[in-house]
């Protein structure tokens, strides 16, 4: 917390003496109870800002995945859609801030080359939401030690699931989610080199986002947080 270069995406470190920190406050807790919060507030309760947090969670992304410090950052906490909604607390204009940050793995960057990483503190994952190469790839009983090694496009594999989660079930949404097909569907290339960065997941984002705001009329300069 005390160190990450961008603090706009991640909860903000007020003080801290031996184990005791104090943070910034955000009453709206977190992400898993979105749904709740937008029943709350019904005047959020729209495409717009369901799509502003798709942007705001690729934001953070892009952010642990640029390299600022010769690091890039993969949260290895993320077992399932729940678990890694939980990790964002929500702001109350319906914006994220990365909260959980102690299983961290960082790719150390030298040159061309980079140290891969492989997220095995909590045991094997298993299920949809991990990335394919996240997964025990061998016969037998899983083993920590002989797990393959990977980059950060574990986290792109995920993106889609986030979005989606937080676009919710409404009808209304349907046509946006068909917009989204095409960058979706490279995220979840199997092939983790195909995948798209964070940083072009954003763009087809933001140009997704402002047709938004086109076809309902609304400003974007309310909204201008994720697009900067």
């Amino acid at each position: 917390m005390r160190d990450f270069y961008k603090p706009s995406v991640i909860l903000q470190l007020v003080g801290h003496c031996n184990e005791t920190i104090v943070t910034e406050l955000h009453p709206m807790l977190d992400a898993r109870d979105l749904e709740k919060r937008l029943q709350e507030y019904p005047l959020y309760n729209n495409l717009k800002t369901r799509m502003q947090l798709c942007i705001s969670f690729v934001d953070i992304l892009r952010a642990l995945h640029s390299g600022y410090d010769g690091k890039i950052y993969v949260q290895c906490d993320a077992g399932s859609l729940l678990k890694l909604a939980g990790q964002f607390l929500l702001t109350e204009d319906f914006h994220l801030v990365l909260s959980d940050v102690d299983s961290m793995e960082a790719i150390v960057l030298n040159g061309k080359t980079r140290k891969l990483i492989k997220c095995t503190v909590w045991g094997e994952l298993k299920g949809y939401f991990p990335a394919p190469e996240q997964l025990w790839p061998y016969k037998g009983h899983f083993n920590a030690s002989k797990m393959p090694l990977y980059d950060e496009k574990v986290e792109i594999w995920k993106i889609p699931d986030m979005c989606l989660y937080f676009l919710g079930d409404d009808a209304s949404s349907l046509k946006l989610k068909q917009s989204l097909k095409p960058i979706h569907k490279r995220c979840k290339s199997r092939d983790p080199r195909k995948r798209p960065s964070a940083e072009e997941v954003h763009k087809a984002y933001v140009t997704i986002y402002h047709d938004i705001l086109n076809r309902t009329n609304v400003s974007p300069s309310s909204h201008a947080k994720t697009m900067s």
